[in-house]
């Protein structure tokens, strides 16, 4: 059954993506970046954006062992098992602090399942920092009993802090708990976190290709946030449009005033776990104003039309307010906590129906097929080696390939 669901959790993130399939395509940095940025073990701590992000880079050093031409499949397939392997840590490490099967459930599936994965987080390698650091959230909050029960959430931590540096923000709860149970197996995890959390900050102290902040309106925040958030997580982020255009500047106000009661009425009946649905609150927040204050406002700026963007920022975020309604509704009181499965089985199901399927910008994109054999055309006597587009199209991301091998590929 778990071997059965693993291959279901991989081939529903294969199929959300309309037009052009997942596994035709090489997305952007998964191609210019991570495989040709990574042929061999020294380059796996190289910074990207100004930080170390082991786990594309471990991605794209494997897929120097593939075929060129099967490279589309290998990535789409490797981003969604990496993916599904989060969803099974989430699963475990969650259910000291949601017991209830059923919201563990819609807990663990919204990893593959959020409306927001679609516009960058399907089958890809890079984007599956996003989840792995949703995962270390909860491998940072699980106790351990044993030190063997600490391996799992030690390796995650590592992973995630040398993946993404936003999971550095993570110290405060990891030294909590250590100075909370004072025992060995917190000490592996906290020592996981703090030696991967060491070699991180080397790698941003040392890093030359610093990534330029665009201008930062923070009395924009509350707004931004209000709306590719809370309301894209209450409707669903492919109807958000609809309702901006509807709705406008009441939608947020809306949305806030929705997800606030539930979780306020949810705080009168919860016995327990009250602590843990507001870390994962102020992290909710937190995370995403940090995105936001290191990447700017710019792009993220509400105007007439609301375009989607960065939706990688508002899963995070949005799997962290799912996370303080799971905790709050499974260890409410007995009646309150049936209303509030209920509904939020309800909801859930509906919002991932809504926006299950989706098009992002490989839906139209070139194939990596057509890529090479148009690429393999411009080669000549005098060229030794093409630059193979990836999708979206920018020189940036492209793959330079010799023209031999290009010449195999194409004929496959």
């Amino acid at each position: 059954m778990v071997g059965a669901l693993a291959v279901l959790s991989v081939v529903v993130q294969l199929v959300r993506q309309s037009g052009v399939e997942s596994w035709r395509t090489i997305w952007a940095e998964d191609g210019g970046i991570f495989y040709s940025g990574t042929p061999t073990v020294v380059h796996l701590l190289d910074p990207n954006g100004d930080y170390a992000q082991l786990v594309p880079r471990m991605l794209g050093l494997l897929g120097h062992s593939v075929a060129l031409h099967d490279l589309p499949w290998y990535y789409a397939i490797a981003g969604a098992v990496v993916t599904t392997a989060c969803v099974a840590a989430v699963w475990w490490f969650a259910r000291q602090l949601v017991p209830s099967i059923v919201l563990r459930g819609v807990l663990t599936a919204s990893v593959i399942l959020l409306p927001t994965l679609v516009l960058e987080q399907l089958a890809n390698g890079v984007n599956t920092i996003w989840a792995l650091t949703f995962t270390a959230w909860w491998a940072v909050v699980y106790r351990p009993r044993s030190i063997l029960d600490a391996t799992a959430p030690a390796i995650v931590v590592f992973l995630a802090v040398l993946s993404q540096a936003l999971a550095l923000a993570y110290a405060p709860v990891v030294a909590y708990a250590a100075w909370r149970h004072r025992d060995r197996p917190t000490y592996l995890v906290a020592g996981g976190f703090a030696v991967a959390a060491v070699v991180q900050l080397v790698v941003i102290a040392t890093a030359t290709d610093h990534t330029g902040v665009a201008d930062r309106n923070l009395h924009q925040l509350p707004q931004i946030f209000s709306t590719r958030v809370v309301a894209s997580m209450l409707i669903s982020e492919q109807h958000v449009r609809g309702a901006w255009a509807n709705l406008g500047h009441a939608l947020p106000v809306l949305a806030v005033v929705v997800v606030g009661a539930a979780l306020t009425a949810l705080f009168v009946v919860t016995c327990r776990g009250r602590g843990f649905a507001v870390v994962a609150l102020l992290y909710a927040g937190g995370l995403y104003f940090g995105s936001l204050w290191r990447r700017g406002t710019v792009d993220e700026t509400l105007g007439v039309v609301y375009h989607s963007v960065a939706t990688r920022y508002s899963s995070l975020s949005i799997w962290m307010l799912l996370s303080a309604l799971c905790i709050l509704a499974a260890n409410s009181r007995v009646r309150a906590r049936a209303v509030a499965t209920t509904t939020i089985v309800v909801w859930f199901v509906v919002t991932s129906l809504l926006g299950f399927r989706g098009s992002n910008p490989r839906s139209d994109g070139t194939t990596w097929a057509t890529s090479l054999r148009n690429a393999a055309v411009l080669c000549t006597p005098r060229r030794a080696q093409i630059h193979v587009l990836v999708v979206p199209e920018a020189n940036l991301y492209a793959i330079p390939v010799s023209c031999d091998e290009l010449r195999r590929a194409s004929r496959r």
